[in-house]
């Protein structure tokens, strides 16, 4: 109803108005009972998902890293701690509060940092896109347009949900109107043009 819409707090996940049975997190955030019913809290499941986004991404679009990438689940003030020391920092209040993820590279080291609690199918999604961030970091020049890198991650992850057939996750991500969503929509433009492989030498070289 309109009283619920407008007055209810809203889920840090989905962003919907939870119901009279929500969840809150000790770093703040809340969760709708749906989000809560997936929600991956621990390591080993995570560990599970992201060795299952490692094989897609393998099968389907034959990316696969040289160098290992660790996986660390944090809470969202330290992976908003992150994001603020990251090239990150400079994107919209509305954008940063939708990352999930962030991908750094310091040396030899390369860790995926993702929060702790997101639903299964939130989690798979940002572990597909910042898995391409990392398999960026091995194959990209430095200087990439931030529409051409995170557009790219995304549509990684968008291809790995429809291999998988999560078409209304993946649906979803295309109504995103910022610089994900504009970056996936190019990446999706190339595709048509120039099919799987051109995305992957225009988006080199750009």
């Amino acid at each position: 109803c309109r009283h619920c819409f407008e007055d209810r707090p809203r889920c840090d996940t989905c962003g919907a108005p939870v119901g009279t049975q929500y969840w809150t997190r000790p770093d703040g955030r809340t969760l709708c009972d749906r989000c809560q019913s997936t929600a991956v809290s621990s390591p080993d499941q995570a560990h599970l998902l992201y060795e299952q986004v490692r094989e897609g991404l393998t099968r389907t679009l034959g990316m696969a890293l040289r160098e290992p990438c660790q996986l660390k689940l944090v809470n969202r003030r330290q992976l908003h701690d992150l994001i603020e020391k990251s090239s990150l920092h400079s994107l919209d209040a509305d954008s940063r509060g939708r990352c999930f993820g962030l991908f750094i590279r310091e040396g030899h080291h390369r860790a995926i940092f993702v929060e702790y609690g997101l639903p299964q199918i939130v989690l798979l999604e940002v572990l597909a896109h910042e898995y391409a961030h990392a398999w960026q970091s091995e194959n990209w020049r430095a200087g990439t347009p931030p529409e051409v890198q995170e557009g790219f991650a995304e549509w990684v992850s968008y291809k790995l949900l429809q291999a998988w057939g999560c078409n209304r996750r993946s649906e979803r991500m295309l109504r995103r109107d910022d610089l994900y969503g504009a970056g996936l929509k190019l990446m999706l433009e190339w595709e048509r043009e120039s099919g799987t492989q051109g995305v992957f030498a225009r988006a080199t070289r750009a």
